[in-house]
């Protein structure tokens, strides 16, 4: 009999158990693996966070502040094995803070990239709000995008 004090995990679609060796649960209980390797190589927080050492006997666990949906979109940008997400000006500010926040330029060079080929006509979506474009740009400071 369960005591409850066990956590069901609820593994994200995209990056399930066993995808990496460590483990980002997103606010709202979404848990993600994803290789430590990749996280160290993209972003110097995670790359500072995981120099200061974890147990190896344990699977690591990191809680961090972002929704679920926010966490996807960014480590999809990231994986260069999956999907990008489309661009979503109501998820792009939440992006940006966690892109921000983590030190990963990576998300800003593809929203460049992203903006660049709407502009040109080369993309299947296009640019929906360019005055939220400008927004968002001018306030990450992405001049090639403003």
């Amino acid at each position: 009999m369960s005591t409850g004090t066990a956590r069901e995990f609820k593994y994200s679609p995209e990056f399930p158990c066993g995808y990496g060796d460590i483990e980002l649960i997103s606010r709202d209980g979404v848990t993600f693996s994803f290789p430590r390797f990749l996280l160290s190589h993209v972003s110097s927080v995670f790359k500072d966070m995981f120099s200061i050492g974890t147990s190896s006997d344990l699977s690591p666990q990191i809680a961090l502040t972002e929704d679920s949906v926010t966490l996807d979109c960014l480590l999809r940008v990231l994986d260069l094995t999956k999907t990008k997400p489309p661009i979503n000006f109501k998820l792009m500010s939440s992006i940006f803070q966690a892109a921000d926040k983590y030190q990963v330029p990576q998300v800003f060079e593809w929203w460049d990239k992203e903006v660049l080929l709407s502009t040109f006509k080369l993309h299947p979506q296009p640019l929906q709000n360019p005055s939220e474009c400008l927004a968002l740009a001018s306030k990450y400071g992405l001049k090639n995008t403003a």
